[in-house]
């Protein structure tokens, strides 16, 4: 256990990297999109019907939040790996950073893409439209909460790796009341394609959170 906590503290430069990218990311998004990100502020904490909003959606805004939901969880999951030796492969730590980042941000775009397909094939396009950008504006949200535990994580000299399993927890956490408030907001259409619902959820939301929390236990 020992040994882990000087591997995390050993990758300042790489964490520090990505900090200083993420911080940029906002401030690009905020420069770009200032009044729709105020707005996606609130999203976590909505119940405001997804087709009763008729704010206009900014795809670049999302593609950035995307990125930066990516940069985010993608560093989590990185600490997860050098916590638990999940991978013994011969390559620099930003090297390793990057390809997880790049294999969530896959994992994003793919859930985003099936959506969007999903609302195509069930003749709710509009509805799965929106769903996919608030489903990107709460993961900012949680984003936001769980980036002072990674700073705390990284830069904090002791209990490095309790410090981990608790942001892990918070994170699950989040990401299971962010389904939970999209069904509350949505649940007379969500009803009425249950089943398709279910699927998807299943597929593309719990499962990789099911695959988190076995990891880290």
């Amino acid at each position: 256990m020992i040994e882990t906590a000087e591997r995390l503290i050993a990758t300042k430069d790489v964490y520090t990297f990505v900090f200083l990218f993420i911080l940029f990311a906002f401030f690009l998004a905020r420069s770009l999109y200032g009044k729709h990100l105020v707005f996606a502020n609130y999203f976590l904490f909505t119940n405001a019907h997804l087709l009763k909003d008729g704010r206009e959606i900014k795809w670049g805004l999302h593609v950035i939040l995307l990125l930066i939901s990516a940069l985010t969880f993608g560093l989590l999951l990185f600490l997860i790996v050098l916590n638990y030796d999940f991978l013994s492969l011969e390559i620099t730590e930003l090297v390793l950073y990057l390809y997880i980042t790049f294999v969530v941000l896959l994992y994003l775009i793919f859930s985003s893409v099936i959506g969007l397909l999903l609302g195509r094939l069930l003749d709710v396009k509009e509805l799965m439209k929106v769903y996919v950008i608030f489903k990107v504006s709460y993961l900012r949200t949680i984003v936001l909460f769980i980036l002072p535990l990674l700073l705390l994580v990284v830069y904090s000299p002791v209990i490095q790796i309790s410090l981990l399993k608790i942001t892990v927890a918070c994170t699950l956490i989040l990401l299971v009341l962010r389904l939970a408030l999209i069904f509350r907001s949505n649940k007379n259409l969500i009803l009425n394609e249950l089943f398709y619902f279910i699927l998807y959820i299943c597929t593309l939301e719990i499962a990789p959170l099911i695959i988190i929390l076995r990891l880290t236990i």
